[in-house]
């Protein structure tokens, strides 16, 4: 399963005509920690940008592209995507005042976002749809992901669990499916295949692998999703 996950998102990454992949998968079961971990071990072939954000808890598109350029990190130079969030988190707070009149200053790093997106490509991860804010209409987070493919060169991985998505949000996404989607995979690794990939330590598989009930298993990939870092 892992190894067929792997080829899929290469697969994704590789074809210009997949721009929106789906991963689905129950919770606890390491899709998070899945592809954190793949992003990391295949930075060289990942889009120059890349931005891992989680809309757990977003109450609207806004709240989803500010997290999201918070996220930016460069994949090729670490320290450009510092200078980017640094730009970031600088021009959202800043105002100008004159003549006892604040200005908002336009923010640059929406603008310079796109000028990356268009010219050298972005990854933009957006994780825990079933846990967005009642507010975030699931057709706005598709859309959202659309305009980002069809207006630039970047690509759009959805992660979810389809079965906690609200009745009205899973009919929503089964309508659009087709029209924004163009690959998904169901991920359910097996017990073998979640330590394996938790413990790196192959010696111990035998012997933790056979006590390991469904629950277990669960808990076990909650534990390495909790104790990975951000992206």
């Amino acid at each position: 399963m892992l190894e067929q996950a792997r080829q899929s998102l290469m697969s994704f990454l590789s074809d210009p005509g997949q721009r929106v992949f789906a991963l689905k998968g129950p919770w606890g079961i390491g899709k998070s920690f899945f592809v954190r971990h793949f992003l990391d071990d295949n930075r060289d072939k990942l889009p120059p940008f890349a931005s891992f954000t989680s809309v757990f808890g977003l109450r609207n598109i806004r709240e989803v592209r500010d997290v999201m350029l918070g996220c930016i990190e460069s994949t090729r130079r670490p320290w450009l995507g510092r200078v980017f969030r640094g730009l970031t988190s600088l021009f959202s707070r800043f105002h100008l005042t004159g003549f006892g009149v604040s200005l908002n200053v336009p923010n640059v790093s929406n603008g310079a976002f796109w000028a990356l997106a268009k010219k050298h490509g972005v990854l933009i991860v957006l994780d825990d749809l079933e846990r967005a804010h009642t507010d975030l209409a699931p057709e706005e987070i598709l859309g959202f992901a659309s305009s980002l493919t069809e207006n630039s060169r970047a690509k759009v991985l959805l992660i979810f669990n389809a079965d906690k998505l609200p009745q009205d949000s899973a009919q929503v996404l089964a309508t659009y499916r087709e029209k924004v989607i163009d690959a998904e995979l169901e991920f359910r690794p097996d017990t073998k295949e979640l330590v394996r990939a938790f413990l790196h330590e192959p010696n111990l598989e035998n012997t933790v692998c056979e006590p390991l009930s469904g629950r277990e298993r669960e808990l076990l990939s909650r534990t390495g999703e909790s104790s990975t870092e951000g992206y």
